[in-house]
């Protein structure tokens, strides 16, 4: 690192996460064959999906705003885009670095009795490593609540507001 300065410096700090990044994906394949490709593509997709949201709304803020930089005498255009790429770059950091974070910092043994529950719904043969690790949840993996339940308390909670807001107005 030292002969190398800033470069060198760089290249020792990528050749240790690759192999942290190795040896991560040997722990959890050994868990669960092809539970790592899974759980990435899992992490990829939730972190792409909610910060596209973000940066949707971004822009949808930035057209708003550009319009006010005509009066400074720049072209409303030119600074559209020139910042709509600056947050496109700056979103596909975060996925990266969002995505990493979530690889490293995942724990097979606790979503792994969900994910053995999901292949054989799909009919296939789940290979049972560690049975004894529980999650201490429900059931489901990372203690996430029933989505069917708290629907149905959200509807139920809605048509009592609604029943109470008919006597106030016939009131």
């Amino acid at each position: 690192a030292k002969k190398g300065g800033f470069e060198g410096l760089r290249a020792l700090m990528r050749k240790l996460g690759v192999e942290a990044y190795h040896k991560k994906v040997a722990m959890v394949e050994e868990a669960q064959p092809g539970l790592m490709a899974e759980a990435q593509r899992f992490f990829l997709l939730s972190q792409t999906d909610s910060l596209w949201k973000e940066h949707l709304q971004a822009i949808k803020f930035l057209q708003q705003a550009v319009g006010l930089r005509g009066y400074a005498a720049k072209d409303p255009l030119t600074e559209f885009k020139l910042e709509g790429y600056n947050l496109f770059v700056e979103m596909t950091s975060r996925i990266r670095r969002n995505v990493i974070y979530n690889v490293f910092q995942f724990d097979p043994e606790s979503v792994l009795p969900a994910y053995q529950s999901q292949l054989a719904a799909r009919g296939a043969t789940p290979i049972v490593k560690n049975t004894s690790a529980s999650n201490g949840s429900n059931g489901n993996a990372g203690g996430r609540k029933d989505k069917t339940k708290a629907k149905a308390g959200k509807a139920g909670k809605g048509a009592k507001a609604g029943a109470r807001r008919k006597k106030v107005k016939a009131a």
